[in-house]
C-alpha cells in the first residue's frame, strides 16, 4: 500500500514565477489514469518535481461480514483524475509516468498566473476550518444517479437548480413523474 504525505504540499517553488526557467520546466495538469492520482504523486515526489494533488477527507463505509458496516475516512483527490506540477520536458520521457498518467497538459505563460492564482486559492480553503468537497455544477436537464442513502441508485433528471437539487424519477410508459427534493452532493452525472 502506497505511503502518501497527509498534505501533498504546495512548495514554494510550485508558485515562484521568478524561478521559472521556461525553457526547461513548465507548469503542467497531469491527468492521470483512473484511481492513479496518488501513485502520480509519489512518482512527482520521487522525482523532487514540486506538485500538489488535492485531497480532501470523505465519510466512508464498507460492508465487512455478514451484515457489519465499517465506518472510515478516506483522503480523496478533489478533482478525480488530475494533479498539478512542475516538470522539465524530459520528464515527460520517464517510462513511468506511462504506468499512472493518461497525458500532460502543459500550462502556457498568459494562463500562468491565473493557474497558480487559482491553486493557491483551493490551497488555502483546504487548509482552512472549513469542510470542502468537490462540486458538480448540474445543468437542468441533466440525466443524473442518486448515489448514496435510501435512494441509492436510482436515475433521473435535474429540473431545478437551487441549493437543493430538485431530481425527476421519470416513468415514461404513462407519461408522468415525480419529483425530489436532494442534495446536490447525493447526485452524480450518468454519461
Amino acid at each position: 500500500m502506497l505511503t502518501i504525505p497527509p498534505a501533498i504540499s504546495l512548495e514554494s517553488a510550485f508558485f515562484d514565477l521568478q524561478d521559472m526557467d521556461w525553457e526547461t520546466c513548465s507548469y503542467y495538469v497531469i491527468h492521470s489514469k483512473p484511481r492513479q492520482e496518488k501513485k502520480s504523486a509519489l512518482m512527482m515526489a520521487q522525482l523532487t518535481r514540486p506538485s500538489f494533488l488535492p485531497l480532501y477527507k470523505k465519510a466512508m463505509e464498507r460492508k465487512s461480514g455478514s451484515s457489519r458496516i465499517r465506518r472510515y475516512e478516506s483522503l480523496i483527490p478533489v478533482f478525480a483524475g488530475y494533479l498539478f506540477g512542475r516538470l522539465d520536458h524530459n520528464d515527460l520521457k520517464i517510462s513511468h509516468f506511462n504506468e499512472t498518467v493518461a497525458h500532460f497538459i502543459i500550462v502556457k505563460p498568459p494562463e500562468t498566473a491565473h493557474f497558480i492564482f487559482q491553486l493557491d486559492q483551493l490551497r488555502r480553503a483546504l487548509a482552512s476550518e472549513y469542510t470542502i468537497a468537490p462540486y458538480e455544477n448540474f445543468e437542468k436537464g441533466a440525466l443524473v444517479k442518486i448515489t448514496t442513502g435510501s435512494l441509492k441508485g436510482m436515475e433521473g433528471y435535474v429540473v431545478e437548480l437551487k441549493e437543493k437539487q430538485t431530481f425527476v424519477i421519470e416513468i415514461d410508459m404513462v407519461g408522468r413523474a415525480v419529483s425530489i427534493d436532494i442534495d446536490a452532493s447525493f447526485l452524480k452525472k450518468v454519461h
